[in-house]
Formats: C-alpha cells, structure tokens, sequence
C-alpha cells in the first residue's frame, strides 16, 4: 500500500500538467483572439525584427492555466514552453515570448539570455503596462501584442520611441496619440523615423487577402533558452 501511495504522489507533477504545444511560427493563437489580418500583421512585424536583428519573438495566446485536473504556475510553464520551443538562435539564445492566458487575464514575457541586457526585468514590465495591458483592458489583444512587439523590437535594435498603435480589422494601422510626452518636436521626429516601417508593413501585407497566401516564410525558431527573465502580471 505504502509503495502504491509513493507512485502516485511521484506521478502528481505529471498528472496535473498542463500541456504545452509545439511552437512553430512567431504567432501561436491557440485562444482564437486574432484575426487572420492580425496575424499577418504581427508576423511582418516579428520577421522584420528577426532579418534587422536575428532575434525571435513569439506570440501565444492560450485560455487558461487550468484544467480539470489543477492549475500550473506562471512563470515555470513559461519558461517550460519557452525552452521547449528553443525560441531564439541556439547561439545567441535571443529570443523573446509573450505568453498570454485570455480566461485567467495573465501574461507573462519571457526574455532570454541573450536579451537581458536589452531588456530587463524592469523594462519588461514597463512595455507591458503601458503598450499592453490598456488595450487588453479594451479586449484588443492584435493591438496590445503588436505594440508590445514593436516596442521590444525597438530595444533590442537600440532605438527609442513611444509611439501606440491601432490594428484595425481592415489591417490599417493607425497611430494613437502619445501619451504624457512633453516634448512635441520629439514626437513629430518619431513619428517619421517610423513612417516607413509603417509604410513597408501596408505594403507586405497588400497583396494577401488571406493565410494561405503570406509572404512570410518562417524556417522555425533556433533553440535558444531563457534563464526565467522577464514579467508577469494581470490586466
């Protein structure tokens, strides 16, 4: 009787796991949130990031962290998921999740090794609360991931703006005004540095109407690791 009870309390970690999918593109909409322009969107963004900077970032919305059977920590299947699907160059290990659970309202970013020094856990959160969170409030995930990615993206190149984002159902993407900028010149010469990022996006995803005819070829993420960097919260 004793050994039974010993197997059984040695299986529990397996039986209460909450499985975790194979990753094998930069947007994983496993909760059906985004639409397929969305999707788009967020898929030139992340593969121009990736070709201006070799780093990957994932997206991927699920409904919840619990089953039947319990619930999983936050940050350990994040960095479960994240390891398993190697995001990032094996090399460089810099890669970037966004891990959201619609049902639970949590999120979590899971940032690499490589990518600490870019973006640290401050920061991290920082994006989250300002470029996230206010259109997850609004129940606008395309918007809140796409300027979540966008805003990453700017760091791990260097650069720095402030600029919002709204993804419209027709796939335009407008700008929202900035918000609590003192410096209006500093705004304005924002805003052309980026015109033709948004320019090249409009005119990738032009010619797509639908998924099957994406121009985004993506070969699958490069084994990279996280160390458990990163933020987590609720909206």
């Amino acid at each position: 009787m004793k050994k039974i009870l010993l197997i059984l309390i040695f299986l529990m970690p397996i039986v209460f796991a909450l499985n975790k999918p194979y990753l094998t593109k930069y947007v994983n909409d496993f909760a059906n949130v985004l639409n397929d322009d969305c999707e788009r969107q967020l898929n030139s963004l992340s593969n121009e990031i990736e070709r201006q900077t070799t780093a990957e970032i994932a997206v991927v919305t699920m409904n919840s962290l619990c089953d039947e059977r319990g619930c999983e920590d936050l940050e350990k299947y994040s960095n479960e998921l994240f390891r398993q699907s190697g995001i990032g160059k094996k090399d460089k290990n810099n890669g970037l999740m966004i891990l959201v659970f619609v049902d639970d309202k949590k999120y979590r970013i899971e940032v690499g090794y490589g990518l600490e020094g870019n973006i640290p856990d401050v920061l991290a959160n920082q994006v989250a609360e300002r470029y996230m969170k206010p259109f997850f409030r609004e129940n606008d995930y395309c918007s809140g991931l796409y300027n979540a990615v966008f805003q990453f993206g700017q760091e791990i190149k260097g650069e720095k703006n402030s600029t919002v984002f709204v993804v419209g159902n027709d796939s335009a993407i407008r700008e929202r005004p900035v918000q609590n900028e003192s410096d209006v010149l500093q705004v304005i010469i924002v805003l052309i540095l980026i015109a033709g990022f948004v320019v090249f996006l409009y005119f990738v995803s032009k010619g797509s109407k639908s998924k099957r005819r994406s121009v985004i070829v993506f070969g699958g993420f490069g084994g990279g690791s996280s160390g458990g960097g990163g933020a987590s919260g609720r909206w």
